[in-house]
């Protein structure tokens, strides 16, 4: 292994560093479509954001949590590498799949599946990031999404002011992503970790299914917050969603914020929890959801003050009657923030079945309530929608975690891999 791993602190700035830097670029670029070719354009491109995310889940297969969490190094990095590239291949096929099968034009139909191509970047580079953070060297996971994020940001707006086409403009931020991962990070993977593809097919077949329940639970979750998007393109057409993804995509600052907070202490949550140190452990967590409810709390004190103001300074007047969105959907992001949270911990805790089981619970209520509001109430129903289903959730997950988190810290030490009731 290159190197010696990096401070708590040190891992925690690298990484919030990087991924609001990215995030910031991902948001700047709905900016930019609205300026450069109006709502219309920034409407096609939220709707393959929303169809895109939900299955990136499929392709990124949540299995960071489990492979910077597996304890005992029970598959080799090459398992790890080999399964992501199956499982973006499969990503692209069922994308592919479902825009055909739905009832989309045949222009959204091909921003979604190239768009779904960039995602594929970006699960590739997660199977990265997992192996530079169980090595504690998260300031590569910072450079690069810092790199990337700035030179897709460049280029994409390039190209749709020469061609005035998503397609085109997303195809070369694809490009820039898959060379500064195949020539850059791949470089810095072999210096901690030199590594050959593991082709065998016994640890892709069991890692895959050991990581099913977390695929299918982050196809659930992503579906719970993007479904609402998708009725609302549905119900009211793709210039709408182009004025509430406008409003509300900033907020997403405070939920990625979660796993800015969360993400460096995946491996210390792990320790406490196998090590069995209660105090330590409940401290940990309590501290992340303080500081997630600090960051909302900063974000809605800066939404009431300068919302109306900013929204309008970069979108011009066209958006002021819209505004009143902007509210309801930081409670909206922060809920999301900790609900994501909190699937952590229970994934660390080696209940999947138990998370996937409480997510389509709400996925269900979500689509029940997307049917009803969203027909009556257009914008607002997609916040109230994901308010009320999040809501519930969280109380649910919490009550969970508490009741997991007494029966493992009481009880007398068992197998670490075999222990502990509902995964």
């Amino acid at each position: 292994m290159d190197g010696k791993g990096l401070s708590v602190k040190q891992n925690m700035v690298w990484n919030t560093t990087g991924s609001l830097v990215y995030m910031g670029c991902q948001w700047l670029l709905t900016i930019l479509i609205t300026r450069i070719s109006g709502y219309s354009a920034a409407g096609d491109f939220s709707f393959a954001i929303s169809i895109t995310n939900i299955v990136y889940c499929l392709s990124a297969y949540q299995m960071k949590t489990f492979q910077v969490s597996d304890y005992d190094s029970r598959y080799t990095v090459g398992t790890y590498v080999y399964s992501r590239i199956v499982t973006c291949v499969l990503g692209v096929v069922v994308c592919t799949g479902v825009v055909m099968i739905g009832d989309y034009t045949l222009w959204q139909r091909v921003v979604v599946v190239t768009y779904m191509l960039y995602k594929t970047t970006e699960a590739f580079f997660e199977v990265f990031s997992g192996i530079f953070q169980k090595a504690e060297r998260m300031d590569r996971i910072g450079k690069s999404m810092i790199v990337r994020g700035i030179l897709s940001t460049v280029l994409f707006t390039a190209a749709q002011m020469l061609f005035q086409n998503l397609v085109i403009s997303i195809l070369v931020m694809t490009a820039m992503s898959v060379l500064y991962i195949s020539f850059i990070d791949l470089r810095r993977v072999r210096q901690i970790e030199p590594f050959h593809l593991d082709l065998s097919f016994y640890p892709l077949k069991m890692l895959l299914w050991q990581c099913l329940p977390l695929a299918l639970y982050g196809i659930v979750d992503t579906a719970v917050c993007s479904l609402p998007r998708v009725f609302l393109e549905s119900f009211w057409g793709n210039e709408m969603l182009g004025y509430y993804a406008s409003v509300a995509t900033p907020t997403v600052v405070i939920q990625m914020t979660s796993n800015y907070i969360f993400n460096p202490l995946i491996v210390i949550f792990t320790r406490y929890y196998f090590n069995k140190e209660s105090k330590n452990f409940v401290k940990l967590l309590v501290k992340g959801l303080g500081g997630l409810l600090g960051v909302t709390a900063c974000a809605v004190v800066v939404s009431v003050l300068f919302g109306e103001w900013g929204l309008t300074l970069i979108f011009g007047k066209s958006i002021a009657p819209y505004v009143y969105l902007l509210l309801p959907a930081v409670i909206c992001s922060m809920l999301i923030g900790v609900v994501r949270f909190l699937g952590t911990i229970l994934t660390i805790m080696q209940k999947r079945v138990l998370l996937l089981v409480i997510n389509i619970g709400t996925l269900v209520l979500t689509l029940a309530l997307s049917f009803w509001w969203i027909p009556i109430w257009d914008m607002a129903a997609v916040n109230y929608v994901i308010a009320v289903a999040l809501g519930l959730e969280t109380v649910i997950m919490i009550a969970f975690i508490i009741i997991c988190a007494r029966f493992h810290f009481n009880s007398p030490d068992t197998d670490l891999v075999e222990a502990g009731g509902l995964r």
